[in-house]
């Protein structure tokens, strides 16, 4: 399929361009900055064509699940509804912020916790949200919970972002005591006396849990690999401090001072799009547009109102001299997005057409409008995000099949090949019913087709039929196929030793209940091993969210299993001793659904209601894979 929009003004990370872009079969395939386009081109009226945005810090979530005072929105709802406003502010990798730990409102916001991710996971797994969300864990450091509620995230894989956090009055954020004091009258209606015991607890907490949480904290960042920022530097001493306990970023630094000795020691400094868009903080510290006057704005997030993003660019290119998004960042830190990178999220590269495109309009701002790429432009009077098919401009050149991995090579234009597990002659594991493992590996693999084909993506079916035994007609077949990525669905058992005898029907049957849940393998010696890992990844944290939990009893050490495990938390392994896997032409995954050698498991993944799930679920993980195979 050929998509084409013209008379477009086209963001490229050099400079903005008047022409045409199109997209073949996904796919950004050209850039043409003259007025040739297809007579079906979409006209976008010289409106911006720009990459979608990475937002690293947004508070809204927790709106959305509490719109008002003791109202408590539902979970799922509350996502829904929150993405749909991180989309149409042209985003389309999102940040969550959640705060753990003691604030001024700490206790609530504990409670809620829960089900605000359970809201997010579960909508995600069921393929209702529009962009990527991840998970920015806010850590109150002064809070005696926040360790606590933090361990709950140990194996957590949607969390991307830690940040370090110490609300205390009379220093960082609210530095002059009389504001503080201010706010809990009028905003909290706490009486004089209620307010100087607040004040006492929090700044004693500050001296005494705050230094020693902040770097237990810090470890467990570190530990998992996230990245980790600070929040409401104020000083030269606390910039030292973060720098020390390895943070990367310095958000909403308050003073210039502490924003120039945050680039001194090479964190990259964030501040807030509603400062940026108002000119002004809401606590009276150093605004962003001083920063970005100083040079010392590398990154902007939405903060609190997602479409302060999109807003802030424009306010940007208007109001403070020598910045024009359009000719590339002006100042030294343009790779602090990949130097500071929190872990697992994208930097802004080439991408497939799906997800990753916003379409702001121009109007002249009141008072007259600023040059940005030659042309005038001011603020956004309405965005329009044209489809749920988003596209991403080339952060390094566009054209080709170039589809957006993080480690730039190309995503070929391929299809995507389901192989049925087994076949007639060699039917698999037998179940603890009786009923051969091929029947559950057809009756998957066939409601696994039809969600991905009802989500535009018709993958090749790989069954064998007839008496031949031989797996060398599967792998043929695959590679016959031309695949871009494979998926192998399988259905489990366990090693003898752990069977036990039963009668099923009058007919002598063995069970065990020693193993439940799902494997994933992967090859882990080929040139496909990381993308097979990153996909078997994501298909393991769908199926965790869909209530399933990993099987470790492949990497027990006995014979026959003894297999190497590549991530304990998400039950994958090294499959390289898979002929399948080993021979694969392109990323693979092999999944053992489930252990039908177990009769609670076999019984549940024969119910067509688990299946439909299951098959959902995964479905969602493939089609959110970063290297997606293209549809022909």
């Amino acid at each position: 399929m050929i998509l084409a929009f013209r008379n477009a003004r086209l963001v490229l990370p050099d400079r903005v361009v008047h022409g045409t872009m199109e997209v073949r079969d996904g796919t950004i395939s050209s850039v043409d900055d003259t007025a040739a386009a297809p007579p079906d081109a979409i006209d976008l009226d010289g409106d911006f064509l720009m990459p979608g945005l990475i937002d690293l810090h947004t508070d809204k979530l927790e709106q959305h699940y509490q719109p008002r005072p003791k109202v408590y929105w539902d979970p799922v709802a509350a996502a829904v509804n929150h993405d749909a406003e991180i989309a149409t502010s042209g985003i389309t990798t999102v940040y969550d912020a959640l705060c753990l730990g003691l604030s001024e409102k700490g206790e609530l916001r504990a409670e809620h916790l829960k089900p605000i991710v359970g809201g997010l996971t579960e909508a995600r797994a069921a393929g209702m949200l529009r962009a990527d969300h991840r998970i920015h864990l806010r850590c109150e450091v002064i809070g005696a919970t926040v360790l606590d509620q933090l361990s709950a995230f140990d194996d957590d894989p949607v969390v991307g972002l830690v940040s370090v956090m110490d609300h205390a009055p009379g220093q960082r954020q609210t530095a002059d005591v009389e504001v503080w004091y201010r706010l809990r009258r009028e905003d909290d209606r706490m009486s004089d006396a209620a307010i100087a015991d607040e004040f006492d607890r929090l700044t004693t907490a500050s001296r005494e849990l705050g230094p020693p949480q902040r770097r237990a904290v810090a470890g467990w960042a570190r530990d998992r690999r996230l990245g980790l920022a600070s929040h409401d530097d104020q000083t030269e001493a606390h910039v030292e401090e973060s720098a020390a306990i390895g943070c990367t970023i310095a958000e909403f630094p308050t003073t210039v001072a502490a924003a120039r000795a945050s680039r001194a020691h090479g964190l990259a400094v964030m501040m807030g799009g509603p400062n940026l868009v108002r000119g002004r903080s809401s606590y009276g510290n150093v605004t962003a547009r001083d920063l970005a006057a100083a040079d010392l704005l590398d990154i902007v997030s939405s903060d609190y109102v997602p479409a302060s993003l999109l807003h802030a660019v424009f306010i940007l290119a208007g109001s403070v001299d020598g910045w024009d998004p359009a000719a590339g960042p002006r100042h030294r830190h343009r790779d602090a997005g990949r130097r500071c990178r929190p872990g697992g999220s994208r930097p802004d590269r080439a991408r497939s057409a799906r997800r990753s495109r916003s379409r702001p309009r121009r109007r002249r701002p009141p008072g007259g409008a600023r040059r940005l790429g030659g042309r005038r432009a001011g603020g956004v009077r309405r965005r329009r995000v044209l489809s749920a098919t988003l596209l991403a401009l080339a952060a390094a050149g566009c054209g080709g099949n170039e589809a957006g991995r993080e480690d730039g090579r190309a995503c070929p234009p391929a299809r995507m090949v389901l192989d049925v597990g087994h076949t007639p002659a060699a039917p698999g594991a037998i179940a603890a019913s009786g009923a051969a493992e091929l029947s559950f590996n057809t009756r998957f693999a066939d409601r696994l087709a039809d969600r991905l084909t009802g989500a535009g993506l018709a993958p090749a079916v790989i069954r064998i039929e007839g008496d031949d035994p031989m797996l060398e007609r599967r792998v043929a077949a695959i590679a016959a196929a031309g695949p871009g990525l494979i998926v192998s669905i399988h259905h489990d058992s366990v090693q003898e030793r752990y069977l036990r005898a039963s009668v099923v029907d009058g007919v002598g049957r063995t069970y065990t209940d020693h193993a439940a849940g799902f494997s994933l393998f992967v090859p882990a010696e080929t040139p496909h091993a990381q993308p097979s890992l990153e996909l078997a990844q994501r298909i393991a944290d769908a199926l965790r969210v869909a209530g399933e939990r990993p099987s470790l009893h492949h990497a027990e050490p006995i014979e026959g299993e003894n297999r190497r495990l590549l991530d304990p938390a998400r039950g994958i392994y090294a499959g390289d001793f898979l002929k399948i896997l080993r021979t694969a032409p392109a990323p693979a995954v092999l999944v053992e659904v489930g252990v039908i050698k177990n009769p609670a498991e076999e019984r549940r993944l024969a119910d067509p209601a688990t299946v439909d799930a299951l098959a959902g679920a995964m479905a969602a993980a493939i089609l959110s894979a970063p290297c997606p195979v293209i549809r022909r």
